[in-house]
């Protein structure tokens, strides 16, 4: 772990501890896994940086987190002090023997000759203990059926954006041996049973919250290596979604994501409080999905570090608006007052992609201007209209990820060509629903289609940090809209395992003139060329 953390450390990057920890011996990758994760979650907490955008910020985080893995007290909210802390340990190399995977193999040997044995006189073992399962959620009403804004309750949304958070942080240092008193965190407890909030608005809701209460009560004093953390964090898991159901079958607006056993590399494990700011639909066709605009209620560092979110345990796609805002200050907003769209942050960049990002800006301000029209007279109706046209566009990328994962779908020949993971392996299937995804995003945008191009793009100009699936997925998407609107290849944008940066601009430079409508059709033809069925436009 401390060697992971290393890595990650010189990157700035936590992913690469995660990639370093899937090369150790197997059988010690799940543990060392959910180790690494508490151990990231605390960190993140104990130095409160919320900024991962930072590559300070983010090895401050990674050396904490090595000085909890090595259990020193140091105050984690100084700089400084960690990273002084840190450089005076030396990291030995890691033993590349499977050891455990050996010594494993002749327990489980021995073991195995004892069961056989046994097996004459044993028919059956006792029955497994009953694991709940999440029920299936309520039908659907009111806003959460025709879409809108939902209800509010100030009680709820303080003990959603407040006290509970409070709990999980406590939980959390208690967890990893932070001096904090034990009755603290009863009192704690004690105190959201005897909230009302919840039970005014019914026993279904009432009841929900009281069982996930009890069920977090066994969770919080496991540590991620007892052998009841998995069950019971599944099972917590489960009790929490039943809240955020309950919640909606009273239109309340609020969510809470539990993401302890979350696997998407970049989610950060934890238990997040929302408020659902808009219940929308996005249509394809005859179907639509629902998706939700989530806000964050609580403080708590971490959380996903993504515009939206589909996955398994969620019901609906979520968008995330603080992620939103986030961009639309740092990338979007100075590029309708002038400035280029930075496209990376070394050499390169400053030199022979120059010229690439000023076009990046003006394809970008291009757009703005025209869907902005007058409202670009006032700097709060443009950042209302940017805000709402981003929202919309990413609120179609999680819609089509809801729609392929109830479908089979092709893994396209230019993306195989280039990625070393075979088709069922989890960094390819990741990168062949965001092929879709981007690609649906950027023929359903009636406004903004560049700046979802070049916001891909950008992934596989930079250098430096681990593999992400949007680097591959952009070359893919170049590559094909580039043949498809006749702009000539110099030759393979990935060759030798890497991605060619001069190949790759060649290629992208010639888009930033073409139209909204080029852009768009481009795309649909691409999309139905790689996945071998005809694209449904998204709306809303």
């Amino acid at each position: 772990m401390l060697a992971a953390l290393a890595s990650a450390i010189e990157a700035a990057d936590d992913n690469v501890a995660r990639t370093s920890l899937a090369q150790i011996d197997w059988i010690l990758r799940g543990r060392a896994r959910r180790l690494l994760e508490a151990a990231l979650l605390e960190a993140a907490l104990a130095t409160g940086v919320t900024d991962y955008t930072d590559p300070a910020a983010v090895r401050h985080v990674l050396r904490a987190a090595a000085l909890i893995v090595r259990r020193e007290r140091v105050d984690l909210t100084d700089p400084m002090k960690v990273a002084a802390a840190h450089e005076t340990h030396e990291l030995a190399a890691p033993t590349t023997w499977p050891i455990a995977t050996i010594v494993a193999g002749a327990i489980a040997f021995a073991t195995a000759t004892t069961v056989a044995a046994a097996t004459a006189f044993v028919v059956k073992g006792p029955p497994k203990p009953y694991a709940y399962e999440r029920p299936t959620p309520p039908p659907a009403i009111g806003v959460f059926r025709e879409g809108g804004a939902p209800r509010r309750d100030p009680e709820i949304e303080r003990i959603l954006g407040q006290n509970f958070p409070a709990l999980v942080l406590t939980s959390a240092a208690i967890m990893h041996g932070a001096p904090i008193d034990e009755g603290k965190r009863a009192a704690m407890l004690a105190s959201l049973r005897a909230e009302p909030a919840m039970a005014a608005h019914g026993p279904a809701l009432g009841g929900a919250w009281t069982e996930m209460l009890a069920t977090l009560e066994q969770w919080i004093v496991l540590t991620p290596g007892d052998r009841a953390w998995g069950e019971t964090s599944t099972e917590l898991r489960a009790r929490i979604d039943v809240v955020s159901d309950q919640l909606a079958a009273v239109e309340l607006g609020y969510y809470v994501d539990p993401e302890m056993l979350g696997e998407h590399p970049r989610r950060r494990q934890g238990i997040f409080t929302y408020r659902i700011e808009t219940v929308g639909f996005v249509k394809a066709n005859d179907a639509q999905v629902r998706v939700l605009d989530l806000r964050r209620l609580d403080t708590i560092g971490g959380g996903a570090a993504l515009l939206g979110l589909t996955s398994e345990e969620l019901e609906d796609p979520v968008v995330l608006l603080d992620a939103i805002d986030h961009k639309l200050a740092t990338q979007v907003l100075p590029v309708l007052v002038g400035a280029p769209f930075q496209l990376g942050d070394d050499s390169w960049a400053r030199t022979r992609g120059r010229s690439l990002s000023v076009a990046a800006g003006a394809a970008i301000r291009r757009e703005l201007l025209s869907a902005l029209y007058t409202d670009v007279q006032s700097a709060e109706r443009a950042t209302a209209r940017t805000r709402q046209l981003v929202v919309a566009s990413v609120r179609h990328h999680e819609a089509q990820h809801k729609l392929d994962k109830a479908e089979t779908l092709a893994y396209p020949l230019p993306l195989a060509r280039i990625l070393s993971e075979r088709k069922n392996e989890e960094f390819a299937v990741r990168a062949r629903y965001e092929l879709s995804g981007y690609v649906s995003q950027i023929a359903s945008d009636t406004w903004l289609p560049q700046l979802t191009l070049w916001s891909l793009a950008r992934h596989a100009f930079r250098r430096g940090g681990p593999r992400i699936e949007e680097a591959y997925v952009a070359v893919v998407v170049v590559e094909g809209l580039a043949r498809q609107l006749g702009i000539e290849s110099k030759g393979p944008v990935v060759h030798g395992g890497e991605i060619d940066r001069d190949r790759l601009a060649a290629l992208v430079g010639p888009l930033s003139i073409r139209t909204t409508v080029e852009l768009r059709s481009a795309a649909a033809a691409l999309w139905a060329e790689l996945f071998e069925q005809p694209l449904t436009r998204l709306y809303d």
